[in-house]
């Protein structure tokens, strides 16, 4: 089980009308905090809602497509889903039942974000690949998951 790293994790819906906007209303936020706060604008290129609570020792598994144009498709084939799950053999079954569930899902249609296993701060710890392969966060080093 991890031990709580001092990592801050949060999560808020903002609509801002520019990066000025953005930072100012960082700053604020800063000058009324009694550390400092540090805002950065990140840009993705798919925004994906987190499990709520990853209790303390689990995991969660991202099981989600992206549409493939050799297919003529240009959006996901399949709902998105998390999965809570307590182990890695766990979260590869997860990953091998949601393609057995959706049997039209291909190669072609695991994204980057297909497979990604979080813990319980948000840190990516392993990623599936379709084959059902894990590997590192980098995708470096494959991970022997029974």
């Amino acid at each position: 089980m991890k031990s709580f790293t001092g990592k801050l994790v949060l999560k808020f819906t903002a609509k801002v009308r520019s990066r000025a906007d953005l930072e100012r209303r960082c700053e604020k936020i800063a000058a009324q905090a009694e550390q400092t706060i540090g805002c950065e604008l990140w840009e993705f290129a798919q925004l994906v809602e987190l499990p709520t609570v990853i209790p303390l020792g689990y995991f969660a598994v991202h099981l989600c497509t992206v549409g493939n144009p050799d297919m003529g498709q240009y959006t996901p084939p399949t709902d998105p889903e998390w999965k809570i799950v307590e182990t890695m053999t766990e979260a590869k079954a997860a990953v091998r039942d949601y393609l057995a569930r959706n049997d039209d899902v291909g190669g072609g249609n695991w994204g980057s974000e297909s497979g990604r296993v979080i813990d319980h701060q948000g840190e990516i710890v392993a990623r599936f690949t379709y084959n059902l392969r894990c590997w590192t966060p980098d995708g470096g080093r494959e991970i022997q998951v029974r």
